[in-house]
Parts: C-alpha cells; sequence; structure tokens
C-alpha cells in the first residue's frame, strides 16, 4: 500500500509493542488498534473489537481497508500521513457491518517507534452523541497514557536520530561548531578540526585567541559579540589562515539558547567561498574587458569612415602626382601610415568580437621596423631601443595586427622592467633557423612543433629580471607586476604565438634582465607589396553607382573616387534614403556600395528590401569587418562582392569592375 514506510516488525520487536499495548490499552474504554506500517491489524484492545462487533481472530492480521468502506486509496492515503508524524493526525472512517449496520468514526493515528521496528496506534471515536459523551470523560486519561507510551517507545529512536545528526554534521563540507557565552568553543566538526588543525578534544574549551592570530581572533570575536547583542543572526565574511593559504569564508552566526541555564552561546556554519570570490573577481574583470571591446569596436566604427576618407583622397592625390613631385613620397608617407591605422582598427574590432583576423604573408622584420617609430614614443627616454633585424627573412603566415601587438608589447613591458630613472636598454633582434626533431624535443617539450625552417622575434631588456615564482605565473591572466596593471599583456601574447602555431620562451632571473623569443614557422621568402596587390591595367567604367554610408565624408570621397574612374554617382545616407533613391533611379541604378552598418535602416535591411524591389540588383558591401566574417553571413545572399573599409581608388574601382564584368 501506498502508506508502507518500512517493512514488518521483527519478532522480537512485536513482542515488546503488544506488550506495551496490551498493558496500557486493555482497561481504556476508548477502541485502539495496533496496525503494521502497511495498515495490517496486530492488535486491537477490548473496545474497539466491541465497535467493530467482531472477535479478536477475525480482526487481527486483517488490513484497515478490508474493516472500512472507504476505497484502500484514501485509506492509503491516510497511513501515509499517519506514518510520517508522532503526533495524531486526524482522519474518517466508516466500519462494515454489526447489528448496527455502517458505523462512523472519528478516527487519530500517529507513528509509534521502538527498537527494531515501527507501527502505528490509531483511535476509533464513534460519532453519535452518547459515546462523544463517554470519550470526552476519558479524554483527558487517554491523552496521557499515549503520550507516555510514544515517549518511551520512541526514546531509543532520538538516540539513534541523534547519533545520525551528529554524523551529517561532521561530514558537512562547512566548518561548524557551537561556543558557550564566553567563546569558548564546545563542539567542532570535522572540517573545521582540519582548518584550525588540532583534534577535537585540544580545541574544546579554548577561544578564537588560543587558536589564531591576534588580528584574526579579534575580528572574529567582534563578530561574535555582534550576534550576541542583537539577539539574532548574522552572516559575515572571514578570512582564516590555513598551511595553503588564507581561506576566505562565508560564515552565517546565530544564537543558541541553553535551556538549562539560559545563557546564550552561539553557533556558526561556514562555507568555504574562497574559490567562488577568486570567480567572481575573474567576471569582473571579464565584464570590464568586455566594456573595453565594446568601446572598441565602437572606436574602430567611426575611425575606420575617417581612414576610408584619409586613404581614399590620398590615393587620388598620389596619382595626380607626378613621381618627380615633392609631395609625391610624403602622400605614399600618408597612405602607408593610413594602412597600418586600418590594420590597428581591424584588431581593435577583432577584439570587440566583430570581426576575424586575417592572415597575410609578412617578412617580420620589415613588421618591426614599421613599427619603431610608433615604439620609440612609447619607450622611457632612459632606455636605448636598439634593432638588429635580419635581412631577406622567410615570411610568415599571420595576422599584421596581432603581429604589431606581440612587438609592442614585448618591447614596452621590457622597457618598463628596467624602471624608472635607470639607464637600460631594449634590444630587439629577428632572424631565421631550422629545428631537428631532437632540438624539438630537447628545448620545446610538450610543444606541438614541427621540424623546419622557423622565423624569431628576440627581445631583451637589461631590467631587474624575475625570480621563480614570478616567471612561474607571468603568463597567466590578470597577473601583472606592475603597479597599476592590468594583465592580460603577456597571457595575450603567448595565446596570439600558440594560434599561429609556434612557441614563446623565457628566459630571466634577479639582477640579469629579460629575454622573450617569439618563434613561427616560415613559409618561403619575400612578401607581396601593396602596389603588386592593387596594379590593374584598365580600371574605369561607366553607368550609374549609388553610394550608400552614413558618413558624409565617406559618401563623398567614394562618389571622387569612381566619379574619376567615369561613373555617375548617387548618394544615400542610410538604407531608407536609398530605397526612395532606388524606386525612383533604380532603372538606371547599375550597382549598388552598401554599407552595413547605418543607423534608421542598417545594410543587411538594405539588401533585403533592395532585392525585393529588382531581385538582379548587383550590391557590393562595405565595412570595416573583414571579409572572411561577410562572406559567412551574407553568402546565400547573392551578393557581388565585398570592400573592407578603409580603401583606396584602386582598390575601390578594382572591386566595382570586378562585380559589374562578372554580371555582364
Amino acid at each position: 500500500m501506498a502508506g508502507n514506510t518500512s517493512g514488518p516488525l521483527r519478532k522480537a520487536a512485536r513482542g515488546r509493542l503488544l506488550a506495551h499495548f496490551k498493558a496500557f490499552a486493555l482497561p481504556l474504554p476508548e477502541a485502539l488498534l495496533l496496525l503494521e506500517s502497511d495498515g495490517s491489524v496486530l492488535c486491537a484492545n477490548p473496545a474497539a473489537l466491541k465497535l467493530l462487533e467482531a472477535p479478536e481472530h477475525q480482526v487481527q492480521g486483517k488490513r484497515v481497508d478490508e474493516l472500512a468502506v472507504e476505497s484502500p486509496s484514501q485509506v492509503a492515503e491516510y497511513l501515509a500521513a499517519w506514518s510520517r508524524s508522532s503526533q495524531f493526525t486526524v482522519g474518517a472512517l466508516t466500519w462494515r457491518g454489526g447489528s448496527r449496520g455502517r458505523m462512523e468514526c472519528r478516527v487519530e493515528g500517529a507513528l509509534v517507534q521502538h527498537a527494531g521496528g515501527r507501527a502505528i496506534l490509531l483511535r476509533a471515536v464513534p460519532r453519535d452523541l452518547a459515546a462523544s459523551r463517554f470519550v470526552a470523560l476519558n479524554e483527558k486519561i487517554g491523552q496521557l497514557s499515549r503520550e507516555a507510551t510514544i515517549r518511551i517507545l520512541a526514546e531509543e529512536d532520538a538516540l539513534r536520530s541523534r547519533q545520525h545528526l551528529e554524523a551529517v554534521i561532521d561530514h558537512s563540507a562547512a566548518a561548524v561548531w557551537l561556543k558557550d557565552a564566553e567563546g569558548r568553543y564546545l563542539v567542532i566538526n570535522r572540517h573545521y578540526q582540519e582548518l584550525v588543525g588540532e583534534s577535537h578534544g585540544d580545541v574544546a574549551g579554548k577561544t578564537d585567541f588560543d587558536l589564531f592570530p591576534c588580528d584574526v581572533a579579534g575580528a572574529l570575536h567582534e563578530h561574535d559579540r555582534l550576534v550576541l547583542e542583537r539577539d539574532q543572526s548574522m552572516e559575515f565574511e572571514e578570512t582564516l589562515p590555513h598551511e595553503h593559504g588564507n581561506r576566505t569564508f562565508l560564515s552565517l552566526k546565530f544564537p543558541v539558547p541553553d535551556a538549562v541555564t539560559g545563557a546564550r552561546g552561539l553557533g556558526c556554519i561556514s562555507t568555504d567561498i574562497t574559490a567562488r570570490k577568486r570567480l567572481n573577481e575573474q567576471f569582473r574583470e571579464s565584464q570590464k574587458l568586455e566594456s573595453l571591446g565594446v568601446l572598441a569596436g565602437g572606436v574602430a566604427h567611426d575611425f575606420n569612415n575617417l581612414l576610408t576618407s584619409i586613404m581614399g583622397n590620398a590615393s587620388i592625390a598620389l596619382e595626380t602626382t607626378s613621381p618627380g613631385a615633392a609631395a609625391h613620397p610624403v602622400i605614399r608617407e600618408v597612405l602607408q601610415a593610413s594602412e597600418r591605422a586600418a590594420h590597428l582598427t581591424r584588431q581593435m574590432l577583432a577584439y570587440a568580437g566583430k570581426a576575424r583576423f586575417s592572415v597575410e604573408r609578412l617578412n617580420l622584420s620589415e613588421t618591426v621596423r614599421d613599427l619603431a617609430s610608433l615604439v620609440r614614443t612609447s619607450v622611457p627616454r632612459n632606455v636605448e631601443l636598439r634593432l638588429e633585424l635580419a635581412g631577406g627573412l622567410p615570411a610568415v603566415e599571420a595576422d599584421p595586427g596581432q603581429m604589431q601587438q606581440i612587438v609592442m608589447n614585448l618591447v614596452i613591458n621590457g622597457a618598463e622592467a628596467v624602471g624608472e630613472g635607470q639607464a637600460g636598454t631594449v634590444l630587439v633582434t629577428t632572424g631565421s633557423l631550422y629545428l631537428e626533431a631532437d632540438a624539438i624535443r630537447n628545448e620545446f617539450p610538450g610543444e606541438a612543433l614541427s621540424p623546419g625552417a622557423y622565423v624569431f622575434l628576440q627581445v631583451h631588456d637589461t631590467g631587474a629580471g624575475m625570480d621563480e615564482a614570478t616567471r612561474a605565473r607571468i603568463y597567466d591572466p590578470f597577473f601583472t607586476t606592475k603597479f597599476a596593471g592590468r594583465g592580460l599583456g603577456l597571457s595575450a601574447v603567448q595565446g596570439i604565438v600558440r594560434e599561429h602555431r609556434g612557441s614563446i620562451r623565457l628566459s630571466s632571473s634577479p639582477g640579469v634582465g629579460t629575454t622573450f623569443r617569439v618563434l613561427f614557422p616560415a613559409v618561403s621568402a619575400g612578401q607581396p607589396t601593396a602596389a603588386q596587390a592593387e596594379t590593374r591595367p584598365d580600371r574605369s567604367g561607366s553607368g550609374t553607382v549609388l553610394v550608400v554610408d552614413d558618413d558624409d565624408m565617406v559618401r563623398r570621397t567614394a562618389r571622387i573616387m569612381l566619379e574619376r574612374e567615369g561613373y555617375t554617382v548617387i548618394t544615400a545616407g542610410n538604407g531608407v534614403e536609398a530605397l526612395e533613391v532606388f524606386r525612383r533611379d533604380g532603372n538606371r541604378i547599375r550597382l549598388v556600395l552598401l554599407d552595413l552598418t547605418m543607423p534608421v535602416m542598417g545594410g543587411e535591411e538594405a539588401l533585403r528590401q533592395l532585392r525585393l524591389l529588382r531581385p538582379d540588383v548587383r550590391v557590393l558591401l562595405s565595412s570595416g569587418y573583414n571579409e572572411l566574417e561577410v562572406v559567412r553571413r551574407f553568402s546565400q545572399k547573392g551578393v557581388a562582392g565585398f570592400i573592407q573599409k578603409p580603401y583606396t581608388t584602386a582598390r575601390l574601382a578594382a572591386k566595382v569592375k570586378a562585380a559589374l564584368e562578372a554580371a555582364s
């Protein structure tokens, strides 16, 4: 049945329980039945047999649902309720047959626990008035008898329950203790015992001042005082010393009154939150970085638009200036600086999670040389920056922005290691080498390097150097030795190196300085130049191009570029304006140069609306995002091409002409 909570009583337990029942129940005038936990009748007193109008042998062994009119499920619910509490629970049952027909009774049931088993004591009271008066006269006597019997039967179970509770507390993951009113320990569990490093017997009777340093004990004592003073439970964050470093606990302290003396002691449940606090701190740092990412994305987007205007106008100026003119090399310098700035904006977009890094073939010596002027402005005057860059290096496949980040991080870290007011040197060296399989096993154990040619970047500083403890944590996220540092620098460098299938090695000791050597797999010598990438015999074209961009400078620059190549240009500031123009002049528009990020209506929705107006419209997407990301996002939408901001006249003209030629 549903009310069954344990197996049948053992023979010895049954005998003891029946003896107790008969001793107090037989002379009582109220109907009492002793039941197995499954509802079978163990024994009934004479009053119960009289109520049921049946001899004992017909009642004993029967289940309650066989004696009652109610359904077995209803009887099972009563049994389940009675099996859960030693307090009498009220119900109602109607007994079958007898000379008086069915007998409606008010029933009360309670769980009786005894060594060796459990049973249910059931009391039935007829609902007729005469029986109710009789029951009322004997209610007090019966109640006292029942309570006394239940108390006797529950003593062993209470002892067992106390033992169970002590076992649970002792094996709890929390530190649990009790103190008296004077702050002396009475009880501590195993976890707290391990924390203080003494056995229970050694701690009993001691105070916090006997176990912890004075400053720690004073803080704990103050928390105890507040709880006792306010007579309420309170939570505190407490730090306790431990052999493996300080541990932080969230302690719930509460007053514990003594029922005998009336004095108030103190109890505590302390949960170790050291790991949780560390995770929370890392989460806060990640939130800061996420905010920086949002800021970086916004700055990069706006800066890309500025660079588009700068680079576009500079490319026009370069093409309209003769190679012998004095301004020609200056304009070329502007273009090269704009290209480097474009790499930085792509890096910012990637940091913001809005673009992927692009891989190119780079000459590491040229990358360092191009950055030299920028790096020197970031190095203190007391530090000399020296470059020893090898010529004719093999190329590496890498993202330019990430390589710049590695160089900047390592050089600036080296300069800061020298210290303020002290003369020192940061030496940057590049070169190439060939690693055999044996050298990789001996010098780079555990790293996924393959035998072959490698290009290295080495940065050495004459600073204070690092001890073993600092070297062990130098690549940990958020670890920094700087007074106002934010970490992530060398951790980010290590991540970039691993993404490029390379390796980074550290050599440092106090007073000697520090050397970082970074290896990248070499692919082949040489590096394609920007001029080679942009060379095209014939860039001119004809027809009308609709330029859609929210930045006025970008629209003006793109108009000038395309009109120089023979195109007629119409402009729009957002997707809504573009649709209005297209509805009016769509028949003569051959191509739409569409920016992706715009207010009012962005490029993606504008593309969808343009397709509804004319499914065969040619659309060239423009964005600061990386081309791989845009192609992945719009690969199924039939765009004619993509051009990444910022761009030069040659690059834009080539993209537009390629898109139109593909259409024809």
